[in-house]
């Protein structure tokens, strides 16, 4: 795994915005990389995950945007997700959202990432590069709508299980019934 510097995590269809400056200490690996994790891990509170989950059609047709801080130059690297994905991940179990005032908030770019991104690690300069793949827009063939769907109330914002109950306003439990949403 490599070490990344979170900067921030904006969507701004969401009128959000949550800074992460000096979030990552390079002495405990609370911010990085890695392919060998099955999901990612978002530092995000309770109040913005609810709002995910609230959010209106015109809301979920943005992006989650992660800001990372660049190598030597210090240059901003921006990492875009759909949110409609970021949603179907987070289902689906594959996106977890941490508490940023826990211990274990961390904030992890595990497998799920390499659906949006190339990434290339070079051992050498103990570098890490992300290339945009060019993503198709979600419809019905994309998916059968069965992506490994969790156990209902499984999923849940920073480890509060009441929020878990949200995912039936919204009836979501697949890419079938986010895809509902946004027709």
């Amino acid at each position: 795994w490599y070490t990344l510097n979170l900067q921030k995590i904006r969507m701004p269809t969401m009128n959000q915005s949550l800074d992460y400056k000096g979030y990552c200490d390079p002495s405990t690996p609370n911010c990085y990389t890695d392919s060998g994790t099955s999901g990612i891990w978002l530092p995000i509170a309770k109040s913005y995950c609810e709002s995910l989950l609230n959010a209106t059609k015109e809301e979920l047709e943005g992006d989650l945007l992660i800001d990372l801080e660049g190598g030597d130059d210090g240059e901003t690297i921006t990492l875009k997700f759909p949110l409609v994905w970021v949603l179907e991940q987070a289902v689906n179990g594959r996106i977890r959202f941490t508490d940023p005032e826990d211990d274990n908030g961390r904030f992890v770019l595990g497998f799920p990432t390499f659906q949006h991104y190339y990434i290339v690690y070079d051992l050498g300069k103990a570098t890490v590069a992300f290339v945009n793949i060019e993503q198709k827009e979600y419809d019905d063939d994309v998916s059968s709508g069965e992506l490994g769907a969790m156990e209902e109330n499984e999923w849940v914002c920073a480890g509060d299980t009441e929020t878990a109950g949200a995912i039936s306003k919204h009836g979501v439990t697949n890419i079938s019934s986010v895809l509902g949403l946004l027709l």
